[in-house]
């Protein structure tokens, strides 16, 4: 039996999220593609990423990280 192999990605906002606030759709998309074809070799793929409140501030519109806790939360969450 073939043993899996763990891979962990960790991506940051930088990464996520263009200078413009707006969500880098084409690093998503190779992002995705990555995870796919490394799942397909028969990998476990852990997402790590401290990027989730910089891409909810874009789909959000907010230009300045919220300083409140429940806004941080609602913008990871999305």
């Amino acid at each position: 039996m073939k043993r899996k192999k763990r891979i962990v990605i960790k991506v940051g906002s930088s990464s996520l999220v263009l200078e413009n606030g707006k969500i880098n759709e084409l690093a998503f998309e190779k992002i995705i593609q990555t995870i796919d074809q490394l799942m397909k070799d028969e990998n476990e793929v852990v997402l790590v990423t401290s990027g989730a409140i910089a891409v909810g501030m874009g789909i959000l519109g907010l230009l300045k990280k919220p300083k409140q806790m429940a806004l941080k939360q609602a913008c990871a969450a999305l």
